[in-house]
């Protein structure tokens, strides 16, 4: 997991007016409806066949207004969806299987 840490010397508010013009017609890009300085952004899959081309990462990030001064604190992480996970565990222990049953069933002449 990734993490970036930044301050903008904006208001909270006008950056998320900011961040939905620009991110919200992507799709995937959400604030949380009880903390509005809470959002997250994923890209979204159309159909199953795209699951082996599409982005699997989801970004979160929160925004903290500092009181004192006009600059908001920004933290945002990365992280990868837990099926890229599950699909490369199965992958491997599938394969893993497959040249155990190989080298097991091969006969060897007495």
């Amino acid at each position: 997991m990734k993490y970036w840490s930044f301050e903008i010397e904006k208001r909270p508010n006008e950056i998320t007016k900011q961040l939905e013009s620009e991110l919200g017609s992507i799709g995937g890009f959400v604030f949380d409806r009880k903390n509005q300085t809470t959002f997250s952004f994923r890209k979204q899959i159309l159909y199953a066949w795209y699951m082996a081309f599409q982005n699997w990462t989801i970004v979160k990030g929160k925004l903290s207004n500092d009181p004192t001064e006009n600059t908001t604190q920004v933290n945002i992480s990365f992280r990868q969806h837990f099926l890229v996970r599950l699909i490369l565990y199965t992958h491997i222990i599938f394969g893993s299987v497959f040249i155990l049953v190989l080298f097991t069933t091969i006969d060897e002449p007495l």
